[in-house]
């Protein structure tokens, strides 16, 4: 740069108007440099919102459209609600029931949750197992039925549950009603073993010897024969079999016996009188 060319440019920036100028672009470039810096800052502070949820003005408030994708489900009214499980998608034994995969009647279970039916039935040591239906399942409010099941005097539907009592014309839910109990015989209705006498197979909807049994109880086997372990037999000459010892016996009640005599054992034996 030669002298002349210096000379002029040095007279321009000590103008007043040339020194603003040149102030003005050094301040609003530290101004654009801070700007940047805060952004950068609040951006790593700011929580990301929920799926179903957008930002607006700085906020999340604003609801994503119902039907977006949102992790194992779809966005309705800014909740991330799971979507029913398509078809095919539930493990064998399971079917999906409100958009979860539950357990189908005669699963086994542990808990009314794991059942379509919300109800699972459990009787001592015996695993539990799903029923069909509600019905019958012990209750304090509607909500702890099922579908347009609504809770009658404590049980949902008002039957009498299963191996409950059936007295005074309460109907059975799932069984017969003999004696005022509510159980079923070989070849009529069941839900499930547990309505059947000795928990006999419920198949098709009826109570069923088990596979391979010639009899289930001592009417299945011809005049003066017992069943014993699914097999029709006959008691020694004197001897009659007794149901509750599984065995063949001289007497099996007091009844057996002679008017003075007493059924000890399975043997009648006289009856000691006063002395």
């Amino acid at each position: 740069m030669d002298g002349s060319h210096f000379d002029a440019l040095t007279k321009e920036l000590s103008a007043p108007g040339s020194r603003r100028r040149a102030l003005g672009g050094l301040f609003a470039g530290a101004l654009g440099l801070l700007s940047i810096q805060t952004d950068e800052g609040a951006a790593k502070k700011t929580k990301p919102c929920p799926p179903c949820k957008k930002r607006k003005q700085g906020k999340c408030k604003k609801n994503r459209p119902d039907g977006a994708a949102c992790p194992g489900g779809e966005c309705r009214g800014g909740n991330c609600i799971a979507t029913a499980s398509p078809p095919g998608a539930c493990p064998a034994g399971r079917v999906s029931c409100d958009g979860q995969c539950r357990l189908t009647p005669g699963g086994a279970c542990n808990s009314h949750a794991e059942c379509c039916s919300n109800y699972c039935y459990t009787r001592g040591a015996y695993p539990g197992e799903c029923y069909p239906s509600c019905l019958g399942k012990t209750c304090t409010q509607d909500a702890d039925c099922c579908v347009n099941v609504g809770c009658i005097a404590a049980t949902c539907g008002g039957c009498a549950r299963t191996e409950g009592f059936c007295q005074n014309g309460k109907v059975c839910c799932y069984s017969e009603c003999h004696l005022g109990d509510c159980f079923s015989f070989v070849g009529e209705r069941c839900a499930s073993r547990f309505d059947c006498a000795g928990y006999q197979p419920c198949i098709a909807g009826k109570c069923s010897c088990y596979a391979g049994w010639d009899c289930c109880f001592d009417t299945d086997c011809a005049a003066g024969e017992y069943c014993q372990g699914g097999t029709c037999g006959t008691c020694p000459s004197g001897t009659r079999f007794c149901p509750l010892s599984q065995s063949c016996r001289e007497c099996c009640a007091k009844t057996d016996c002679g008017l003075i005599e007493d059924c000890v054992d399975g043997t009648c034996q006289g009856s000691i009188g006063p002395g």
